[in-house]
């Protein structure tokens, strides 16, 4: 029997054992065909057919807000919506017909993302071992996944005088975005913190001489990413 919190147990041994460079990799991938914002995954079980070893789990990293549009029936999925989602069968009772196969694939993971810019992102399949009551390998590996690092917030509507000085803000509708200052390109300084789109605005100036201003996007962590525009 297979316990229904097999996903987290799972996850865990998977990343104890990516520590130790001699434990056996699952022979497994994830391949994603993408439609503007739809993203949609089918999850490739490349073991030998004889082998015991059947994919029960895969875990995906995601870099945007997204929602999930699809699971394949006989599993359900674990999401903050933001940074990851968990796919996983709800098989508890051998066989466990809804693993996936030796020598097959199971498409329909499909995500629905804020934005239609992929980024290179970690993912690990899982495996459970049939005829047995213990996990088996797993793989780490990456796949394009939404990201709104690749997503370009721009600056609009600059107007500027010798008592004021604004700009708006045009990034992802919802997001959260910082507006930094400098006056030497390698020193920065956060004035502002705005949802898309906003407006920045100096009124009176705070400081003569010239000054650069950039945006960078804050994620769901209030943490202040390395994209820089």
């Amino acid at each position: 029997m297979r316990p229904p919190a097999i996903t987290a147990i799972l996850l865990t041994l998977t990343r104890l054992a990516t520590t130790h460079s001699d434990a056996p990799d699952l022979a497994a991938r994830v391949e994603l065909d993408q439609s503007g914002t739809n993203f949609v995954y089918t999850l490739f079980n490349e073991e030998p057919v004889a082998s015991s070893w059947h994919v029960s789990n895969w875990h995906l990293e995601v870099g945007a807000p997204f929602q999930v549009l699809a699971t394949p029936p006989g599993w359900s999925f674990a999401t903050d919506y933001a940074t990851y989602v968990d796919w996983f069968s709800t098989d508890t009772e051998e066989p466990y017909p809804h693993d996936v196969a030796p020598g097959d694939s199971l498409a329909g993971f499909a995500l629905g993302a804020v934005v239609d810019t992929p980024e290179p992102l970690s993912y690990v399949a899982l495996s459970w071992e049939h005829g047995s009551t213990a996990p088996g390998p797993s793989v780490m590996a990456s796949v394009n996944s939404p990201s709104v690092i690749s997503f370009a917030a721009i600056i609009l509507n600059v107007l500027a005088s010798a008592d004021r000085f604004e700009f708006s803000v045009q990034g992802i509708p919802s997001l959260q975005y910082a507006v930094e200052v400098s006056t030497d390109l390698t020193q920065w300084a956060q004035v502002m913190t705005g949802t898309s789109p906003f407006t920045f605005q100096e009124s009176p100036l705070v400081s003569p001489g010239a000054r650069f201003f950039r945006v960078r996007y804050v994620d769901s962590f209030g943490e202040v990413s390395d994209q820089l525009e």
